[in-house]
């Protein structure tokens, strides 16, 4: 470069420098003084003076060609120096930034220094409905020139138009600032294009689904507005996409029209959806737990109004309720069956092996046997028909008034057993008859007979949990039992009693014909405090024909005229004979109540009037199964 300056300097200074003009005449047309007079010597003659000077004048000329030529020469290297030099020329500005002599490397790194890309450089953010969004760059769309672009722009000046232009170019640099301009943007189409088709693409992908997801853990029903009905023109958002760019926009928001958006049906959806709360419950037929079942619902009006508040393709959150079923799978396992809700034992002395086997028979049949919650029990249904064929014998029983041997004499008794057992339970009682007579083995009142098909005896387990039936017939101690097993939530219990008193013929009022009686469910808490008395039924019995006492002559009872209803609240005569006290129950514990000589005055009244005094019909079929066998007191 130092040889270069120095070439340049001698260019410079032939180039600048005039050549001197001849001297010109005096203006009088006088020769000029004449020269002072050489040496005496030869005479030149005026041929060789032209000589001489033609010599000169040539040598003049062939220097003065010499450095013309070394100049151009010196000018054409340096020129094509300058043009292929990967530098700046002096004075190139951009921005305001003095690039001259920089490599481009030097240049790129000088305008980022000074801020290029703060001004040039920046990203436009397209949003779309549905959390769509996608950017694109400035640099890569062409709308900005980057540094690079400016760089090449630089070092481009003065190497268009040859050498010498390079060198003239080079020289006024040296003395002046050339601010360049950035070079014109090219808006690179298919970046954007291409952005744009990405960007709407996941948007009609996002938007597919027009249904609905439920986030049990957020509780809430998503729901995309429009979901399934949006398309997006790909040629209009690409032009509001350049708009936006060629404006060095930051961000573009495109939305689409509310009322294009059809509207849910929420009621229906409603229906669909919503799921009322259930509890595990118990399954007999598999002996299986079946799971609890979850409820779920929400509120179509609310969400009405969330969906016509939010704009399309917005995502809308329905509030959602979860209702918890009271009784879950575990609860059951562990509450089930857990408890001796009521029991009753009755003994069977004297009685036949045939009537035993009957009702050993009954006891395994029931065992076991499952009542779920709101399921109504039936002991024929049960039991089923007592035939020879499946294992029943003959044995005493009550028919019309009469004892009679037939098959499945005896079932009473068990029948009887598992009422008290129920009655204790607290169970609801849908379905009693009682014996046309007294028994032995229960106060009378708290019998309850059947025979196949009629008379029958149902309970309804009114609880929230199921119950189950332990029957157990012990021969060597001549008992049947009846337990029942269920989940007892409180600790109640209850301890039926039964009073009773005789019934008197109308037309001979100093006859017994019979007796009356009420039995109570008596309800108590768990720490054995009394909390209720209630009458539970009311039953008449007559005595055996045998066992009246008619006067003499005894009347003909084919002429005896019809007695007398008495009301159910009439006190007994005072000639009454005592009746024998009701004995305290075995299970579970309470104090005994003992039976009234006549139904106490805080009984309520029943529904219906109790059956006449006089010696009630018997049932259309029978007088109920094998009770003969007892001998009947009172």
């Amino acid at each position: 470069m130092e040889n270069e300056n120095q070439i340049i300097e001698e260019i410079e200074k032939n180039v600048a420098s005039e050549p001197e003009k001849p001297e010109k005449k005096a203006a009088s047309g006088k020769a000029p003084a004449e020269a002072p007079k050489k040496p005496a010597g030869k005479k030149r003659s005026k041929k060789r003076r032209r000589r001489a000077r033609r010599i000169a004048l040539a040598v003049t000329l062939s220097v003065a060609v010499l450095l013309l030529v070394g100049i151009g020469v010196a000018a054409f290297i340096t020129g094509h120096q300058i043009s292929t030099s990967e530098t700046a020329l002096p004075g190139v500005s951009a921005g305001g930034v003095d690039l001259g002599g920089m490599t481009k490397e030097q240049v790129v790194q000088a305008l980022l220094d000074n801020g290029w890309d703060d001004t040039h450089a920046g990203t436009l953010t397209v949003l779309l409905p549905a959390d769509i969004s996608f950017d694109l760059d400035y640099y890569q769309a062409g709308v900005s020139n980057t540094a690079e672009q400016m760089a090449e722009v630089a070092l481009a000046y003065g190497r268009g138009g040859g050498d010498l232009d390079a060198l003239m170019d080079y020289i006024h640099g040296r003395s002046h600032t050339v601010e360049i301009a950035e070079p014109e943007i090219t808006v690179n189409e298919d970046y954007i294009r291409r952005t744009t088709e990405e960007g709407a693409s996941e948007f009609e992908i996002r938007t597919a689904f027009g249904e609905y997801t439920l986030d049990e853990e957020r509780s809430v029903i998503s729901m995309l507005k429009g979901g399934g009905q949006m398309t997006v023109d790909r040629s209009a958002l690409a032009e509001q996409v350049r708009g936006a760019l060629l404006r060095h926009d930051k961000e573009l928001r495109c939305s689409f029209a509310r009322e294009a958006i059809n509207t849910p049906d929420f009621a229906a959806l409603y229906e669909k959806l919503a799921v009322e709360p259930k509890d595990a419950w118990y399954d007999p037929a598999t002996d299986t737990i079946m799971p609890e079942v979850e409820g779920f619902t929400f509120d179509p009006e609310e969400a009405q109004r969330l969906w016509e508040k939010a704009e399309a393709a917005e995502m809308i959150e329905i509030p959602v309720r979860f209702l918890e079923p009271k009784v879950t799978a575990a609860d059951l396992e562990s509450m089930l069956f857990r408890d001796k809700l009521g029991a009753k034992t009755t003994y069977y002395w004297g009685s036949s092996a045939a009537r035993m086997g009957n009702i050993s028979l009954v006891a395994e049949i029931l065992d076991g046997v499952i009542i779920l919650p709101g399921e109504e029990f039936s002991f024929n249904g049960a039991v089923g028909e007592r035939t020879a064929e499946r294992g029943f014998g003959w044995a005493d029983a009550y028919e019309n008034g009469e004892v009679v041997k037939q098959i499945g004499g005896g079932v009473c008794q068990t029948s009887s057993t598992l009422y008290n057992a129920v009655l204790a339970a607290n169970l609801q009682i849908s379905d009693r008859t009682c014996h046309d007579f007294a028994i032995s083995y229960l106060d009378r009142g708290l019998d309850a007979t059947v025979s196949y098909p009629r008379p029958d005896f149902k309970f309804i387990n009114n609880r929230e949990f199921p119950v189950k039936i332990h029957g157990v017939s012990d021969i060597g101690n001549r008992s049947i039992t009846f337990e029942i097993w269920g989940t007892n939530v409180d600790g109640t219990y209850v301890v039926p009693t039964a009073g009773s008193w005789p019934r008197y013929d109308t037309t001979y009022p100093d006859v017994q014909i019979g007796w009356g009686a009420v039995s109570y469910r008596n309800l108590y808490d768990a720490d054995g405090n009394l909390i209720s008395r209630e009458v539970e039924a009311y039953s008449q019995y007559d005595l055996h024909p045998e066992d009246i006492k008619w006067p003499d002559p005894t009347p003909d009872p084919s002429e005896e005229p019809d007695p007398t209803p008495v009301p159910e609240n009439t006190p007994a005569p005072e000639n009454t004979p005592a009746p024998t006290p009701a004995p305290a129950p075995t299970e579970p514990p309470a104090e005994p109540t003992p039976a009234p000589t006549e139904p106490p005055a805080d009984t309520p009244a029943p529904t219906e009037p109790p059956a006449e005094t006089s010696a009630p019909e018997p049932p259309a079929e029978d007088g109920g199964e094998g009770d003969s066998d007892v001998v009947i007191t009172g």
